[in-house]
């Protein structure tokens, strides 16, 4: 027995990988799963569970049992929280964490083995609290949760060495290996598994996935696992026959998956009975054929990776922009169950680019070039620039191809007089207060060549045309409160300012007589000021002075610059020509006097 523990102890021992297993420097052997030397994990079977129910009545849970044998015990709790672990042997004695009395972290020995407890005090626990054990254990343990909270998940794995149990046959020696749990047993023939009704229970070990949640083995009683009697009953009765070909089973196929629960297929052959050598499979009876088994594998959690989600839209709908998307950290637990973990479980693993540079097709724009010289001098000319469609980085391309509205690529211009004088607008229509003495107004501007407003300096100041002059309304005036009409507005158009005379008028006798404004009501005098805008101003002729008369008489011609000016005293092309003034006029009408002989005659 001592022997039998201390071959097992060396199987679930774990070396450095400096050195071999083997005991070779370099030789790179390890220990398998199942504690052989430079195995390939097929001495023993992986068992592995996730407890995830979440809702448990307070206080101990059983969550599996783990049977004698198991080595590699390892178990986590996959997120901290005030629940707690526990072991107890099969006996009801307590190893970790019984009768609500909480052992502090560290090493507990029981059941043949020495059991590592990590609790949730620990800076190392970034899961929650664990338990591992190399084993192997020589009894049954029970592993149980303390509930206190809803459980976030419990992850339990161990492995155990395979028992082969044979069946004779009448024919040869052809051996069936069965997989009836960690007990150990002598072979049994084909007639003794039949009639044991032992050997049709479910295996204890194996946990159960019901609706992607791991159903605690203790209910395993209550759910039917179907059993291949049929297909063993078809060898058996092949092998009984005499024929030269049968079916045999040859192994299993590779695990579909490394992790998170994958599949493996029987694989049958067909060979010759004497020699067991494969023939083609059309050598053999379809009908006996046995049935294709599935067996679960490999159905540990994968380690968490980053999954990516969809790329979104690029930022921009020309040129360069960005894309972004979300990256998650999920692990998959079974082929049905892939949840999202927090990020830092996807700690050592390469993270996604999340943001990439997009480009869907260049940018076009309008380039505008300089304007080019007037074609004139002075007066009104002609002016063009260049105006191009290009994309971003300075390639000429097709006009269609830049939609805004294409610029203006000539205008007029016009360079002004060519010579600086006096312009002035025609005098206002109405003089400025309804009664009694006002003004009438007039804009004076003096203007050069270049067609803008100039200092008065550039243009003669003893000729400047006077810019107002004297008007009188005679229209009567009275009141007790004297209110005169409001002047008209200090401007043609714009804003400007009205203004108006307020008296204080006795009546004495049937008549008027102006007195101090003390003795009317100084709360309600008339305001004699207020702004004013009569409409916007618009673009006016404005003329200089008449030239002088061609001929001294018999008539002459005057002529004089005629320019249109807008609000902002610059030249301007939208004046209307039926109100444009004459350029021209007749002058000295009256006849020259005859000349007789050298005198004139009157």
């Amino acid at each position: 027995m001592e022997r039998l523990v201390a071959s097992m102890e060396k199987k679930c021992a774990f070396l450095d990988n400096t050195v071999g297993c083997d005991g070779v420097v370099g030789s790179g052997k390890k220990f398998d799963q199942c504690g052989v030397c430079g195995g390939d994990n097929s001495t023993c079977r992986i068992v592995s569970g996730l407890y995830t129910r979440p809702t448990l009545p307070v206080g101990y849970n059983l969550i599996a049992k783990i049977p004698s044998g198991a080595c590699n015990v390892n178990i986590t709790e996959l997120k901290k929280s005030n629940n707690y672990l526990a072991l107890r042997t099969a006996s009801g004695n307590y190893i970790i964490n019984g009768n609500w009395a909480i052992k502090w972290s560290g090493n507990y020995e029981a059941v043949g083995t020495t059991f590592t407890y990590i609790r949730h005090d620990s800076q190392n626990n970034q899961l929650g609290e664990s338990i591992t054990a190399k084993g192997p254990t020589n009894e049954e343990i029970d592993l149980l949760i303390i509930y206190q909270q809803p459980n976030s998940g419990i992850k339990y794995e161990y492995s155990l060495p395979i028992q082969e149990r044979s069946m004779k046959f009448p024919d040869n020696n052809f051996q069936l290996a069965f997989r009836d749990g960690p007990q150990t047993s002598p072979r049994r023939n084909y007639k003794d598994i039949l009639t044991n009704p032992k050997n049709h229970r479910p295996d204890p070990i194996n946990s159960i996935l019901d609706n992607n949640q791991v159903v605690d083995p203790t209910y395993r009683n209550k759910i039917k696992i179907p059993h291949p009697i049929n297909t063993i009953d078809r060898n058996y009765r092949r092998f009984e026959s005499k024929n030269t070909y049968r079916w045999k089973l040859a192994g299993l196929s590779e695990c579909t998956q490394s992790c998170g629960g994958g599949t493996q297929r029987t694989i049958v052959s067909c060979v010759k009975q004497n020699t067991l050598s494969v023939v083609p499979d059309d050598d053999c009876e379809s009908g006996d054929k046995p049935e294709i088994q599935i067996v679960r594998c490999n159905t540990q959690p994968c380690p968490a990776v980053w999954v990516p989600g969809e790329w979104e839209s690029c930022s921009a709908t020309c040129g360069e922009g960005i894309q972004r998307r979300k990256l998650l950290c999920k692990q998959e637990v079974s082929p049905t169950l892939n949840i999202n973990v927090a990020e830092g479980a996807c700690h050592g693993q390469e993270r996604l680019p999340s943001v990439r540079k997009c480009f869907i097709k260049p940018c076009v724009h309008w380039k505008i070039g300089e304007w080019g010289r007037c074609s004139a001098e002075c007066g009104k000319g002609m002016r063009k620039r260049e105006v191009t469609c290009i994309t971003d980085d300075e390639r000429v391309t097709l006009e269609n191809e830049c939609t805004e509205l294409k610029p203006e690529t000539e205008e007029m211009c016009d360079m002004g007089p060519c010579i600086n004088t006096w312009f002035f607008s025609e005098w206002t229509q109405k003089c400025s207060v309804e009664c009694g003495k006002g003004h009438l107004f007039r804009k004076v501007i003096c203007l050069h060549g270049s067609g803008k407003s100039t200092a008065d300096g550039a243009c003669d100041l003893t000729n400047r045309p006077e810019s107002q002059k004297s008007c009188i309304n005679e229209k009567g005036c009275g009141g007790k409160w004297f209110v005169g009409p409001w002047s008209q507005c200090s401007v043609t158009c714009g804003n400007g300012t009205q203004s108006r005379v307020v008296l204080c008028l006795s009546s004495e006798q049937d008549t008027w007589k102006i007195i101090p404004d003390i003795h009317c009501d100084s709360l309600n005098k008339p305001k004699t000021e207020q702004p004013c805008q009569i409409q916007l101003c618009t673009d006016e002729w404005y003329t200089s002075e008449w030239t002088e008369c061609s001929k001294p008489c018999d008539t002459g011609v005057q002529t004089r610059e005629i320019t249109c000016i807008n609000n902002e005293q610059c030249v301007s092309m939208n004046c209307e020509e039926k109100n444009k003034p004459p350029i021209r006029q007749a002058c000295n009408t009256n006849e020259c006097p005859e000349v007789k002989q050298g005198r004139i005659h009157e």
